[in-house]
């Protein structure tokens, strides 16, 4: 079975939601993407003071990871608006992966008579990305889905089997989707073009046998 979340639960027009992160003064989840983009600016218009006081919205920041080399510290990413301290950058990541989590562990324990028995996760990352940048994401993320371990205990339910998270990068993700229902024959090659919001990936890949 296969459950799509897009934007964290909320209605969205589009399927691509943009890295955004509303979360309260004691790091809670509050919204992600359009919708905390939408909520930050409403409550920071209708009380300002209030809003810098009790709540942080950060923006963009995925991109913090391009920077970051076998060499640097994980970043501290200070928010966009509302209140100025800032927040590791693995924090943002877990809580995002936790409502991620839940909400697609909610949909499938709702509709599914069967128990859950593992959840695997498969997240693309950027090819540029160093190995210190992959690993930081692969342990918050997988801290995240320690959610639906609660989750399922608070609920009575069988406790699932969380399997390690999968970083295949963008590229290769693309050509695993692309090829899923086209199989393609041993040297083959296949080419992949990524037009992003601020640059233009070209990869070329090459069927083989392992």
């Amino acid at each position: 079975m296969h459950t799509k979340v897009h934007a964290l639960g909320e209605p969205v027009n589009n399927t691509k939601a943009p890295t955004c992160l509303l979360l309260d003064k004691d790091y809670k989840y509050v919204a992600f993407g359009d919708c905390a983009r939408k909520k930050a600016t409403q409550e920071s218009r209708e009380d300002e003071i209030k809003f810098n006081s009790n709540f942080m919205y950060f923006e963009g920041f995925k991109m913090e990871l391009k920077k970051m080399s076998e060499d640097n510290e994980e970043p501290n990413v200070q928010p966009t608006m509302g209140l100025t301290n800032g927040v590791p950058f693995s924090t943002l990541v877990q809580v995002i992966f936790e409502q991620i989590a839940l909400e697609a562990y909610k949909a499938e324990t709702t509709h599914s008579r069967e128990p859950i028995s593992t959840v695997t996760c498969v997240t693309p990352v950027p090819v540029t990305w160093s190995p210190a940048a992959r690993k930081l994401m692969q342990n918050a993320a997988e801290k995240g889905f320690d959610a639906i371990l609660i989750a399922a205990e608070q609920a009575g339910l069988q406790v699932p089997v969380i399997n390690p998270i999968l970083l295949p990068s963008e590229p290769e993700a693309a050509v695993l989707f692309a090829t899923r229902n086209d199989p393609v024959a041993i040297g083959e090659r296949i080419m992949i073009i990524d037009n992003g919001a601020g640059t233009l990936d070209i990869s070329t890949h090459e069927i083989g046998t392992r």
